[in-house]
């Protein structure tokens, strides 16, 4: 709540520069959020919706999927994303300020790994477009033999329940998202962050 000011400048430095093609957000405010329906999600959507309570306007919201977000808002189709985006390390947007740290944990089958080394030779599967991914990246500056694949259209949470069904090895989740799905697959553990916490935070238009 105390970032809501700051995001009111971020908007207007994003917009004044040019508006996407849409309404001008003094009419209504366009966002991209997340395709799916999850406590991410609704979270985004609560606080999406607070600051167009605070800026008196009319909003619309632009479900994706996370692998279409960042191109969407490149290609100026909204006047933000709110989509649990990871900001530190990405420079292809301009990002408002961050509204929630979290760690980023290898989540796999069996004893919980303790050293990244560990991921090397395991299958991962993470959200494509998601901060998870974002995440790997940083981590295979350090470890150029780290590899995954990317899932569309899917969810930290689909993939956890993968994993707690033996159907998957490894993949990534934020600590928050593992503690949720811990209440419903308890077998789920980690102790492996995989970069540094994740800033998350809404994405504006370059």
């Amino acid at each position: 709540l105390r970032a809501l000011p700051l995001l009111v400048v971020t908007l207007l430095a994003a917009c004044m520069a040019k508006e996407p093609s849409k309404k001008s957000w003094r009419e209504e405010l366009t966002v991209i959020v997340s395709i799916e329906n999850n406590a991410d999600s609704q979270f985004e959507f609560q606080l999406a919706n607070l600051f167009a309570e605070q800026l008196g306007v009319k909003i619309r919201l632009m479900p994706l999927p996370l692998n279409q977000v960042m191109q969407s808002i490149t290609a100026n189709k909204a006047h933000f994303a709110a989509s649990g985006l990871r900001s530190n390390g990405n420079e292809r947007v301009k990002f408002g300020p961050s509204y929630q740290t979290v760690n980023e944990q290898a989540v796999c089958g069996g004893t919980p790994l303790r050293r990244i080394e560990g991921l090397l030779k395991k299958k991962i599967v993470v959200a494509a477009g998601s901060a998870q991914e974002a995440a790997l990246y940083e981590a295979r500056q350090k470890f150029p033999a780290l590899r995954w694949n990317a899932r569309p259209n899917q969810s930290a949470a689909q993939l956890l329940k993968e994993v707690a069904e033996g159907k998957l090895a490894c993949t990534v989740a934020n600590e928050e998202q593992l503690a949720l799905a811990r209440h419903y697959h308890p077998n789920l553990d980690s102790t492996l962050d995989i970069a540094t916490p994740s800033l998350l935070a809404w994405a504006f238009a370059p």
